[in-house]
């Protein structure tokens, strides 16, 4: 007995000098952006994630130390992770925005049905949490209207809460959806950015393949397949080719 709690004793030790340590890196991160000093703001927010912590804020002032190093494809790639734990915020939104402006490749994205475009903007509406929310929330007023249903000796009150009960299922089952969705994107991005100066783009995973385009720093891409060092990226105008993987950066 006396080992478990010396050693549950040692990990909360453990783990109370790694937040200690994240927040410090964290705070020096910050004070040397503010002095300026870059590069070793980087070195301090990268030495946070080497430690297993992620945060949007980590993310987000990680992408604004490398735009100032002049490094736009590691800015935009920390942007977009910064993305991904808060879709809706505006900051980096309009830091994403610039960066993508200033990227060499302008690439014209194809049309999407009205629908999918629909859809997609709702299902980045909200995080993965808060999908999950959401739909506990959708689940707990469905319950009340069923309850009040079964419950319910007057016609038109069954009526009527009958009909919100299939509403409520209809749009329990679009957060579920979507909730299962937003947890999929977050876990399993298939999407990277271009973080080498340039990049030759070839029709097969062979240096001796014919040449396709070129693709520079910055640039988004949708991941394909992998082979060999080589990985099949697409991109928004619906080209595709093989690249070298060390070129890019999944998000």
């Amino acid at each position: 007995m006396k080992r478990i709690l010396s050693t549950i004793i040692m990990l909360l030790v453990a783990l109370g000098l790694q937040a200690q340590s994240s927040s410090q890196l964290f705070e020096q991160g910050n004070k040397a952006y503010n002095a300026e000093q870059y590069q070793t703001a980087v070195e301090a927010y990268e030495a946070i994630l080497a430690q297993g912590e992620e945060s949007f804020e980590v993310y987000y002032n990680l992408g604004n130390a490398y735009f100032r190093t002049g490094e736009l494809g590691q800015a935009i790639l920390y942007y977009e992770r910064a993305a991904l734990l808060k879709p809706n915020n505006s900051d980096v939104r309009e830091n994403l925005d610039f960066c993508y402006a200033r990227t060499e490749d302008k690439i014209e994205m194809m049309p999407q049905f009205f629908l999918v475009r629909w859809w997609n903007s709702i299902n980045q509406c909200l995080t993965p949490r808060g999908w999950m929310w959401a739909t506990l929330f959708i689940l707990l007023l469905t319950a009340a209207t069923l309850a009040y249903f079964l419950l319910s000796h007057n016609y038109f009150s069954r009526k009527r809460s009958l009909i919100a009960t299939l509403i409520m299922t209809f749009l329990l089952l679009l957060t579920i959806i979507n909730a299962a969705n937003s947890v999929i994107r977050a876990s399993s991005s298939r999407e990277a950015i271009i973080t080498a100066p340039l990049t030759v783009v070839k029709s097969s995973p062979s240096e001796n393949s014919v040449d396709k385009f070129l693709l520079h720093e910055g640039t988004k891409v949708r991941l394909r397949d992998e082979m060999d060092g080589w990985t099949k990226i697409a991109i928004a105008d619906g080209n595709n080719g093989w690249m070298p993987t060390d070129d890019l950066t999944k998000i």
